[in-house]
């Protein structure tokens, strides 16, 4: 019974991450427009608009943080116990 409920949950999980994947991928580019804020906030675009919102919100402290984000899932995935670093330092 424990498997079966287990299994359950992890098939669950996998559909409810595709459902929001697939919406997320749908509304993103409603209407022709990015309409997320991690998109773009590396572009010109945000570099454009940044004196207008100045106090506000920092798109170069975003795009940081977007940047440090996918180095540090990288870095987890490539660098996990068993795998050969390939020369790459901890």
């Amino acid at each position: 019974m424990s498997c079966k409920v287990t299994v359950a949950r992890c098939v669950i999980h996998i559909v409810g991450w595709i459902i929001v994947s697939v919406i997320y991928r749908y509304e993103r580019s409603l209407h022709g427009n990015e309409n997320d804020l991690w998109g773009w906030t590396c572009s010109t675009k945000a570099d454009d608009i940044q004196a207008a919102f100045h106090g506000v919100v920092s798109f170069d402290a975003l795009c940081r943080v977007q940047v440090t984000t996918q180095c540090s899932i990288y870095r987890a995935v490539t660098l996990t116990p068993g795998r050969q670093t390939r020369g790459i330092p901890p």
